[in-house]
């Protein structure tokens, strides 16, 4: 197979063929369980919905009251065990 040129590397006199990491055979590989067992990235939007919380909350609260998100560049950020997680520890 031969790639286009922008994705292929040079080193040396022998030229790389690897396939980019993004490409459709290689998110064709990732099965569902090993999807669902990364966890679901949900959005604030998605958490808030969740929580049955405005948005503006989610925002305004969640380092006060300890939700866990990550900070993905300027986006938040929360796997949903994570917050499941959290959700149980607050009911105790």
């Amino acid at each position: 197979m031969t790639l286009p040129r922008r994705w292929q590397r040079t080193t040396g006199s022998r030229r790389c063929t690897a396939e980019p990491l993004w490409s459709a055979r290689r998110t064709a590989t990732l099965s569902e369980s090993s999807r669902a067992t990364r966890g679901r990235m949900m959005t604030a939007t998605d958490v808030a919905e969740y929580l049955g919380k405005p948005k503006s909350w989610v925002y305004n609260e969640w380092k006060f009251v300890g939700i866990p998100f990550k900070r993905i560049g300027n986006q938040l950020r929360c796997r949903q065990v994570d917050l499941d997680r959290w959700f149980d520890e607050q009911a105790a």
